[in-house]
Order: C-alpha cells, then sequence, then structure tokens
C-alpha cells in the first residue's frame, strides 16, 4: 500500500489496469460471452448431427 501510495504514476497504472479489468465484467460482456459460447455449442452440435 505505501509502495502505491508513494508514486502515483503506479497507483495510475493500476487503477488504469483495473478499469480495464472491470470493463470485461459487466453484464452486458459477460452476456456476450455466454451467447458465444452457447452458440458456439449449438453450432457444433449441429454438424455432428450432420454425420
Amino acid at each position: 500500500i505505501c509502495e502505491v501510495l508513494e508514486h502515483p504514476d503506479l497507483k495510475a497504472k493500476m487503477e488504469r489496469k483495473t478499469l480495464a479489468l472491470g470493463r470485461t465484467m459487466r453484464w452486458n460482456h459477460v452476456a456476450e460471452n455466454y451467447l458465444s459460447t452457447f452458440r458456439g455449442v449449438l453450432a457444433s452440435r449441429g454438424k455432428k448431427e450432420a454425420l
């Protein structure tokens, strides 16, 4: 904690990285990931049924 408080540039870098990570956890992003996964499963299932 002291290291971060003593180095504003480090603090700013950590804040940017945390914000970027947090954006990936927003519901709309999570929902898109789920949809992509489900679509991939359905596409794979369709290919197997075609065999």
